[in-house]
């Protein structure tokens, strides 16, 4: 987590979908962590480099489904994540990959 105050937002980066499709993933995790969210989405691996960059993530949603990201996208995006924690959104039938990504 950032060194932000505590009333802010947790800021949510989810990595491989765009915004139409994330609703899902943030009423799950706005219920799962019952506090405020700012919730942010990109479809690809540049564009998720350049978010981060950007600062402020606190956490990284990867979307081990998304056909938009190499088959590795968590290591792909290793070097970037700075202090932002990293979730694998994976399928039941994705578990080995999801675990191999962490």
């Amino acid at each position: 987590m950032s060194d932000r105050g505590a009333s802010a937002a947790v800021v949510v980066l989810l990595v491989g979908r765009d915004a139409g499709d994330a609703g899902a993933v943030r009423d799950a995790l706005t219920a799962a962590l019952g506090q405020d969210l700012t919730f942010e989405a990109v479809v690809s691996l540049p564009g998720a480099r350049a978010r981060l960059a950007a600062g402020d993530v606190d956490v990284a949603v990867v979307d081990l489904t998304s056909p938009a990201l190499p088959a590795d996208p968590v290591l792909a995006l290793a070097d970037a994540v700075g202090d932002a924690s990293v979730i694998a959104l994976a399928r039941a039938d994705q578990r080995a990959e999801a675990v191999a990504a962490l």
